[in-house]
């Protein structure tokens, strides 16, 4: 078979076939329109969710599509930030350089603060340990003056009885001696001579006996006033100790003070330290 018989074969079955109209058939069929995604992260816009205040149902396909890519890009560039420009990382590399500067600066400021706390802390502790040894030894010396006290009393009171008890012996005497005799026996015994020759001798025993008894009187005077000398001396010498005593537990208290609170400055910058450790 010829090629023109063939044609004609294909043609005349081409024939048979149902054709188109010719008025559809010079319309060429619609193709839809390829579109891409987002420029910045690729993603195809939605009709179904549009931004509120945007009316879409009354717009054609193509103007969907216009609106849709539209609202997509303006939604990206406002959410998305955009890559940084050479001038912004060096502004955020500065910033993080100032950053890093300022957590160095602290980090020494609190290491400095830490250390002058702990060798506060120490001294206080040692000045602390000091005070008591001084107050113990404030409480020896005032016991021992309390008791030297108590033994000056003790003997002034003896001595005072004693004197007391030579007193009553000396009136004794005296009852002994006339009247008329008691005064001039105790100035001049040669006065009463006259008229009292019989008396003499124990007149002259009485005379003697007050004289030993005004003796022993002289020396415990003068002994009960050399005890209440010292006991008045020994008095202001436990005063004192006693206000240095008071001093030294009022010095002792605001150490206590002292030291409490840098023990809770130590323990705050400790906790403070934890919650860094925590954030990294």
């Amino acid at each position: 078979m010829s090629v023109a018989e063939q044609q004609a074969d294909c043609a005349g079955v081409g024939a048979l076939r149902p054709q188109p109209s010719p008025e559809r058939r010079s319309v060429k069929p619609r193709t839809p329109i390829r579109r891409s995604g987002c420029s910045v992260c690729g993603s195809m816009p939605s009709f179904n969710n549009p931004e509120p205040g945007r009316i879409l149902f009354a717009m054609t396909t193509d103007d969907r599509w216009s609106a849709a890519w539209s609202q997509s890009v303006t939604w990206h560039s406002r959410v998305m930030r955009p890559p940084l420009s050479q001038q912004s990382l060096q502004q955020k590399r500065r910033v993080q350089q100032e950053d890093i500067e300022r957590e160095q600066k602290e980090s020494e400021e609190r290491r400095r603060r830490d250390k002058d706390t702990w060798t506060s802390l120490h001294t206080a502790e040692a000045e602390a340990r000091s005070l008591k040894m001084s107050i113990r030894e404030d409480d020896t010396v005032i016991w021992r003056l309390d008791e030297q006290i108590r033994e000056l009393r003790i003997e002034i009171k003896n001595h005072q009885e004693t004197s007391k008890m030579f007193d009553n012996y000396e009136s004794d005497l005296l009852k002994l001696v006339p009247r008329k005799l008691r005064k001039s026996i105790k100035c001049n015994l040669e006065d009463t001579q006259i008229g009292h020759q019989d008396n003499m001798v124990p007149l002259k025993m009485i005379k003697e006996q007050l004289g030993s008894i005004a003796e022993r009187q002289t020396n415990i005077s003068k002994d009960i006033k050399s005890k209440i000398e010292k006991l008045e001396r020994v008095n202001r010498e436990r005063n004192v100790m006693f206000y240095k005593r008071r001093d030294h537990i009022s010095l002792l208290k605001n150490i206590n003070l002292k030291i409490r609170d840098s023990e809770e400055a130590l323990k705050k910058s400790q906790m403070e330290l934890v919650r860094r450790f925590r954030k990294f």
